[in-house]
């Protein structure tokens, strides 16, 4: 990932499979959705978005956050978005 160019906010969504491969009915994933219509909606002024899918399956939630650490901030991103689904929390899933 490049530097942000000006005028650009971008919105980073974190989780596992569930954001890596959540399509729409369409088949189209909903990240790649949501950027065409923020786009689309932004025509009227200089701002642009980016919507960055950080999905990786099998990740948890303590996973998500050094991946945000890591790698996430320096995205600098406008927005980070957490797909949080209720197998993160049982205890058999937390990360050692």
């Amino acid at each position: 990932m490049g530097p942000k160019p000006p005028g650009t906010a971008r919105l980073l969504f974190l989780g596992d499979s569930l954001i890596w491969s959540g399509d729409t009915s369409s088949g189209a994933l909903y990240t790649a959705v949501l950027e065409r219509r923020l786009n689309a909606r932004a025509l009227t002024n200089s701002l642009a978005f980016e919507v960055i899918n950080a999905g990786i399956p099998g990740y948890t939630t303590y996973q998500e956050l050094e991946f945000l650490k890591i790698y996430g901030l320096e995205m600098a991103p406008e927005l980070v978005i957490l797909g949080f689904v209720f197998n993160d929390v049982y205890y058999k899933y937390y990360h050692r």
